[in-house]
């Protein structure tokens, strides 16, 4: 995240299923802008990086329940707070 003036800058990536196709991608970002949009309103402005999820590690933290290439038990969700969500590295239980 970067400050300018009023605004915020949030630079991030989104993991999605590798299988996704690209109508499927970007609905899933549209559903992610509009969520900050309601929360922040629209002083952010919100660049995507879509990522692949990467069986079995993925697969831990995934809440999709009928993933039909799941290779690893769901685990248990990431907790997002403030230290969390700005590291720059993927997030795994």
């Amino acid at each position: 995240m970067i400050k300018y003036g009023s605004q915020l800058h949030i630079d991030c990536h989104l993991t999605l299923p590798w299988y996704f196709n690209l109508q499927q991608s970007h609905k899933e970002v549209e559903l992610l802008q509009e969520m900050i949009t309601q929360e922040m309103g629209d002083v952010v402005e919100l660049f995507v990086h879509l990522d692949p999820c990467l069986p079995p590690v993925s697969c831990r933290l995934c809440t999709k329940s009928d993933c039909h290439v799941r290779e690893h038990a769901f685990v248990g969700r990431v907790e997002w707070t403030l230290a969390n969500v700005s590291e720059n590295q993927r997030h795994v239980l």
